[in-house]
């Protein structure tokens, strides 16, 4: 409702400077501007495949912890398979930073007057 009453480059602006100052913002916002929302794009995939990465590692330490008690390769591969898929203690943080950069990187392209459909973040 929010989004609606104030319109939507109002509001994330408003939770940007939440989380940066807004002299950071503004930086980002006349650095990229011109640029369009390539970089942005690529620092979120990262954190996300970052995340991934992680769960991988969580479930081959199970899986390996498994191994080192002798239990059947079955059992092994099972408890890798559910390690890696529990949700860890930073797994919203991460996610929050990386959408928070592609809707920052959609709010650059949409004030530089990008075509969306060129807009990497979205």
């Amino acid at each position: 409702m929010e989004v609606i009453e104030r319109g939507g480059t109002a509001v994330i602006v408003e939770r940007a400077v939440a989380y940066a100052s807004g002299d950071s913002w503004n930086r980002l916002v006349k650095r990229h501007s011109r640029r369009g929302c390539d970089d942005l794009a690529l620092l979120a995939r990262r954190i996300l495949l970052g995340k991934d990465q992680l769960h991988d590692v969580v479930g081959r330490a199970a899986g390996g912890l498994f191994g080192l008690l002798g239990r059947p390769r079955i059992e092994r591969v099972f408890a890798q398979e559910v390690a890696r898929r529990i949700p860890l203690a930073v797994d919203a943080q991460l996610f929050t930073a990386a959408r928070g950069l592609q809707i920052a990187g959609i709010y650059v392209c949409v004030v530089g007057n990008r075509s969306l459909t060129d807009c990497a973040c979205l």
